[in-house]
């Protein structure tokens, strides 16, 4: 015994706006539900250590790297020199007690008053050494951002 069909079989184009949100849904969802971490700033190369502490994510970073020797007029090759970003903003030596100043003015010193210094690896001691000593002068505590040894 065969049955008659009640429907007949639509015919015609077919319309896209469903299948468009059935993939804006799933990309929603693959977006949201992905976690991950941004870190903003300059790439550099962190030394490793087994051992870390963390600051809040609202502390100040101060990044250091040193610079591509650049050649000067006559084609000398000038020494590199280190590279100072304050939040992601170029600052020189001396700008920066001027800004953890600014930035702390009215705030307690604490454990919540801590600088961030990521360093790339061949950056000099000195230069490591002078920026802390400029945070502690304005009562900031002091941490070096590092990564682990398995690279994460």
């Amino acid at each position: 015994m065969r049955l008659p069909r009640r429907l007949p079989y639509l015919r015609g184009p077919l319309e896209a706006a469903p299948a468009v949100t059935v993939v804006l849904l799933l990309l929603f969802f693959f977006i949201l539900s992905t976690s991950f971490v941004l870190q903003p700033g300059i790439k550099v190369e962190l030394p490793r250590s087994p051992w870390g502490s963390g600051v809040s994510a609202q502390s100040p970073i101060v990044t250091v790297f040193m610079s591509s020797p650049q050649p000067d007029e006559n084609g000398v090759a000038q020494p590199r020199r280190p590279m100072l970003f304050f939040n992601d903003e170029i600052i020189q030596m001396p700008d920066l007690e001027e800004r953890l100043e600014k930035l702390g003015h009215g705030a307690a010193p604490g454990p919540g008053r801590a600088l961030m210094i990521k360093a790339d690896r061949d950056v000099p001691n000195g230069v490591l050494v002078e920026i802390m000593n400029r945070a502690m002068a304005q009562k900031w505590s002091v941490v070096l951002a590092t990564r682990r040894p398995d690279g994460s």
